[in-house]
């Protein structure tokens, strides 16, 4: 057995949230006004565009082979970025 990312046991713990979870902390992020930063919009206006959005098909698909490749090359970055995630680090 090979110990997985952090990244990899963040992304599947989202995957695994129950909708009715996800909603409810939706609408706790909109009654709270919560953005990603003041820069940004508040979220729940952000997702609201987007949703009102017209969905398009994908332009760009990749094989299982590519996405293996893609994967290999970005290990050492995801590492780094999981590394600062834990720790509060970023680079400006």
């Amino acid at each position: 057995m090979t110990a997985r990312a952090p990244v990899e046991r963040l992304a599947e713990w989202v995957e695994n949230v129950p909708a009715r979870e996800y909603e409810r902390l939706r609408r706790v992020g909109e009654l709270r006004g919560h953005r990603v930063d003041s820069t940004h919009p508040p979220t729940h206006l952000r997702r609201r565009l987007l949703a009102a959005g017209e969905a398009f098909p994908a332009r760009v698909t990749v094989n299982a082979a590519t996405a293996t490749a893609i994967d290999g090359e970005l290990a050492g970055v995801r590492r780094q970025v999981a590394r600062d995630v834990v720790t509060g680090a970023h680079h400006g």
